[in-house]
């Protein structure tokens, strides 16, 4: 069973404190009683207690200043206030509810309304807490999963909006709101390229009842900026307008950042900040199928360093690292003064293909092997231009730990359609030609010729036999 509620009864008639005392513990109320303000303060501050009937008394009195801290006090807490008065004055009465007390009695009292009147008190300040304990609940919960709520009303204009909706906008809760009509709120801070775009969605939710969901990016004061994904819905009356916006507004920055971090992680490679080969073959695939539907002819540049093996086993890995990361900046800065494009890090993998014709595909497969995907080149002699221009720009020596290194790259070459139309085949005959390039003397560039795989099957059965007959002897 529920523990009585504790009343604290001041009141300076002996007579009308005792029966009021009398009739409440009747009622089931545990009730303290004080015959003045400063011996109800005292109580007040011994023990919690769930409401207070307090007479009213006049300012300028000794006893005004104890009430007022009383009431103060009691305020701070959220216990409810009765006040008990033998003055009929209506604007005495407004201004008590003013004050922030919960209820006003006039003597003579009423005694069998005075446990109702308590009741109802006491039910009003639960309800009061209640709501405020869901509205900081709310509040936090929205902070944790940094969603701010807002709400429009379509007829007046007025918007609505939480306090982690001003906290995603950049701004302080505590701090007034910025003076932006209807709307202007929503907009606020909404990047150029996106506002347009909201602005045509909330006119569509105005005028056609139409929920949306639109991710965009906020532009905070400090210059930050967040991504922010907006969801909505439309409260209709009975003829089908609509009446009330409302709607949801994410903070999801840091998990587009992560994602983006997870991205490079597997799609990236960590030394040069290139492709790799996962990233190639997916856009290969998406291209290769682009350029035949538009009759496109593609070139696709094996690229392998020649001794490399040697720097790392003569310098370290470390300085091998080094060449690799020079080796692909100086391919990247090949293709850009030769008007030709590369991949950057950070590329998203799922561009239109129709964006761009001469869009080429930049990636370093592992080890010191590189590739290339030109789109749209012109003839055999385009691809060859472009290898040997590579060639040109990576024979250049570099300084790597104090010690000038010349690298000399071998290069194969695959085309389409005749070498095959798709990325495995190509990449197969482009590494056979580098391959040929290599024993040719290095620093070469050779295009792929279908007896280049004869010549190598030729081998690589001749070496499987040699083994076999060392093994039976």
């Amino acid at each position: 069973m529920a523990a009585a509620a504790r009343l604290l009864l001041i009141d300076s008639d002996t007579a009308v404190r005792q029966r009021s005392a009398k009739v409440l513990t009747d009622a089931g109320y545990a009730v303290l009683q004080a015959g003045c303000g400063g011996d109800g303060l005292a109580l007040f501050e011994q023990a919690p207690v769930d409401l207070v009937l307090l007479e009213l008394v006049s300012s300028g009195t000794v006893a005004y200043a104890a009430c007022a801290q009383l009431q103060a006090q009691a305020a701070s807490r959220g216990v409810p206030i009765i006040v008990i008065s033998d003055v009929h004055d209506a604007v005495q009465m407004a201004r008590t509810y003013e004050r922030g007390r919960t209820d006003f009695l006039t003597k003579p009292i009423a005694w069998e309304l005075l446990p109702c009147r308590v009741d109802y008190a006491l039910r009003t300040s639960r309800a009061l807490q209640d709501m405020q304990r869901s509205r900081a609940l709310l509040a936090r919960s929205q902070q944790l999963a940094q969603m701010g709520s807002w709400e429009w009303d379509c007829a007046s204009g007025v918007v609505l909006c939480s306090e982690e909706m001003q906290r995603i906008q950049g701004d302080t809760p505590a701090a007034p709101a910025p003076a932006l009509p209807g709307l202007g709120q929503l907009l606020a801070g909404v990047h150029p390229d996106d506002s347009s775009t909201l602005q045509q969605l909330l006119a569509f939710a105005q005028t056609e009842g139409r929920p949306y969901e639109l991710e965009m990016r906020i532009v905070r004061p400090c210059g930050t900026l967040r991504q922010v994904i907006e969801q909505t819905d439309v409260a209709l009356d009975g003829a089908g307008r609509p009446v009330t916006v409302r709607g949801i507004r994410r903070d999801v920055t840091e998990r587009v950042e992560a994602d983006n971090r997870i991205r490079t992680l597997a799609y990236f490679d960590a030394l040069t900040g290139l492709a790799n080969r996962c990233l190639f073959q997916e856009m290969a695939l998406q291209w290769l199928p682009y350029a035949q539907r538009r009759g496109l002819h593609c070139a696709l540049l094996f690229i392998a360093l020649d001794r490399f093996k040697m720097i790392n086993e003569t310098l370290g890995a470390r300085a091998g690292d080094e060449v690799l990361k020079r080796v692909s900046e100086r391919l990247r800065d090949g293709l850009r003064a030769s008007d030709i494009k590369g991949m950057p890090r950070g590329q998203p993998a799922g561009r239109e293909a129709g964006q761009a014709e001469n869009e080429n595909l930049l990636a370093r497969l592992g080890g010191d092997e590189f590739t290339l995907l030109l789109v749209d080149v012109p003839d055999r002699e385009g691809a060859a231009a472009v290898a040997q221009r590579l060639v040109r720009t990576l024979s250049q020596p570099m300084d790597v730990d104090g010690q000038e290194l010349s690298i000399t790259v071998s290069i194969g070459i695959a085309l389409t359609p005749a070498d095959g139309s798709e990325i495995d085949s190509l990449l197969r005959h482009a590494s056979t030609a580098m391959h040929v390039a290599k024993e040719s003397g290095r620093n070469q560039v050779r295009f792929y010729v279908e007896a280049m795989s004869a010549e190598i099957q030729r081998r690589l059965t001749l070496e499987n036999d040699l083994h076999r007959a060392l093994d039976q002897g």
